[in-house]
C-alpha cells in the first residue's frame, strides 16, 4: 500500500475509481501526470547549475493486455482536455513535431499515445524514435525539428520550450525487446508503473455502482478532482513562481540521494543514477496536490515510497529473465508434485530441456528437495 497525505487532492483522483479494477499504482501515476500536465511552465523547481525541474511527467503502465491500461489513461487525459490543457495530435514523431510547433512558446501539451508499441511502431525504436521522443521529454529550451525543406528555404524551425506529457501504456513482453533501454534516457522521463499479479480487488460489475450512496461519492470526488485541476491551472497562469523546500525536506533528500543505489536493484544502476531529479519531481507533484508551492519531508516519503514500490518490479518488467529460470518459478508454485507430472505439465510449454534445466536450477539453489520421489518446495513444505 503506497500512503497518500490526506490533504491531496489524489485522493479525490484514487475515490473516483472505486467501482474498477484499476491498480492503484496506476491511479496515483496517472493522477501525478494530470497536475503535471496542468501545471505546464507556470511553476518551476530551481535546480541550481543541473538546470530546472519542470512538473510535466509523462506516465508509462505496464501490464498484461486486458488489465486497464487504456481504461485509466484515457479519462485522465479527459480532465486536461476539460481544464484547458493543449492535446498534441499525431500518430508519427514528425506529426507530433508539427502539433507542438503550432502550440507556440511554451509547447506544452500531452498526448495519448495507447500502447507504446503502435504509436512507436514494430521496429521504429531501432531507428531512432526512441531518441527522438526522449529529447522532446528532456524539457530542453528548443528542439530543432528543421527539415531539408525548411533549410531550402532559408526558415530553420524549433520547437521552443516544449512541455510533453505522454499517457501510454506497454506489455512486458514488448518492453523486453528494447536493447539498452536501461541505459538510455527514455524510461526517467516517464513514472513506469509495472503491475504483474493479479487485479487488487474484484468487482462484479465494474463501472456500476452497488447503491446510490456510492454513486453520489464517486461522481462527487471526480467533480472535486477536476475542479481542483481546473483551478491549479488558473491559479499558477495567474501567479507563476519557483518551487522551493524546507530544511526537513532538504536533509531528507540529501540523505535519500546519497543512498539511492540502496533502494534499487543491481540491474537497475542506470535508472538509480537517473532517480533524483524523479525524486524530486513527485514530491514536487505531490506538494503541488496538497496546494502547496513547497516541498516537506512528508512529500519526500511519499515520492521514496512510490519509486521503491516499482523498483523491483520495473527489474522484472525491463530485464528479460532466461525460459528455464521463468520455468522454474512456476514449477515452484505448481509443487509438490513428481518429475514426470512436471514434465508433463511445463514440456508442451517450455519444452523438455529447459523443463531439466529448470529443476537443476532449482535444485542447485537449494529451493526444492525430493522425498519419496516427489518434489516439494521447500520454503512451503520443506
Amino acid at each position: 500500500m503506497i500512503p497518500l497525505p490526506t490533504d491531496s487532492i489524489l485522493n479525490s483522483w484514487l475515490a473516483s475509481w472505486d467501482n474498477s479494477e484499476v491498480y492503484r499504482s496506476w491511479r496515483i501515476a496517472t493522477g501525478l501526470a494530470v497536475i503535471g500536465a496542468a501545471c505546464g511552465r507556470n511553476i518551476w523547481y530551481p535546480y541550481g547549475n543541473a538546470g530546472t525541474i519542470w512538473p510535466n511527467t509523462s506516465v508509462l503502465l505496464v501490464g498484461g493486455s486486458g488489465k486497464g491500461k487504456d481504461t485509466i489513461n484515457a479519462p485522465a487525459t479527459n480532465v486536461l482536455a476539460n481544464a484547458g490543457v493543449p492535446y498534441v495530435a499525431g500518430k508519427t514523431m514528425e506529426s507530433v513535431h508539427l502539433s507542438l510547433y503550432n502550440i507556440g512558446d511554451p509547447a506544452v501539451g500531452y498526448i495519448l499515445a495507447g500502447e507504446l508499441k503502435n504509436f512507436l511502431g514494430a521496429k521504429d525504436y531501432q531507428s531512432g524514435i526512441l531518441e527522438g521522443i526522449t529529447d522532446i521529454l528532456s524539457n530542453n529550451e528548443r528542439v530543432d525539428i528543421t527539415t531539408k525543406k525548411d533549410l531550402v528555404e532559408g526558415r530553420p524551425r524549433f520547437i521552443i520550450n516544449p512541455t510533453l506529457t505522454m499517457f501510454t501504456g506497454s506489455t512486458i513482453t514488448w518492453l523486453q525487446k528494447i536493447d539498452g533501454i536501461m541505459d538510455s534516457g527514455f524510461l526517467p522521463r516517464f513514472i513506469v508503473a509495472v503491475e504483474m499479479g493479479a487485479k487488487e480487488k474484484f468487482v462484479p460489475n465494474p463501472g456500476r455502482y452497488e447503491s446510490i450512496a456510492e454513486k453520489i461519492r464517486i461522481e462527487g470526488a471526480k467533480v472535486e478532482f477536476q475542479a481542483k485541476i481546473t483551478e491549479l491551472k488558473q491559479v499558477l497562469q495567474a501567479t507563476p513562481a519557483p518551487f522551493t523546500e524546507d530544511l526537513d525536506g532538504e536533509q531528507y533528500f540529501t540523505n535519500w540521494y546519497a543512498n539511492r543505489h540502496k533502494y534499487f536493484p543491481p540491474t537497475l544502476e542506470a535508472y538509480a543514477e537517473r532517480s533524483g531529479n524523479l525524486m524530486r519531481k513527485i514530491a514536487m507533484l505531490m506538494a503541488l496536490s496538497r496546494e502547496h508551492r513547497w516541498v516537506e519531508i512528508s512529500d519526500y516519503q511519499f515520492s521514496s515510497a512510490f519509486l521503491i514500490h516499482g523498483a523491483t518490479r520495473l527489474e522484472q518488467a525491463v530485464i528479460p529473465v532466461k525460459p528455464e529460470i521463468a520455468c522454474a518459478n512456476e514449477i515452484l508454485r505448481f509443487l509438490p508434485a513428481t518429475y514426470p507430472v512436471i514434465l508433463r505439465n511445463f514440456a508442451p510449454k517450455y519444452g523438455r530441456r529447459d523443463v531439466s534445466d529448470a529443476v537443476l536450477y532449482l535444485t542447485s539453489t537449494n529451493q526444492i528437495e525430493v522425498r519419496d520421489h516427489v518434489v516439494y518446495n521447500k520454503e512451503i513444505d520443506g
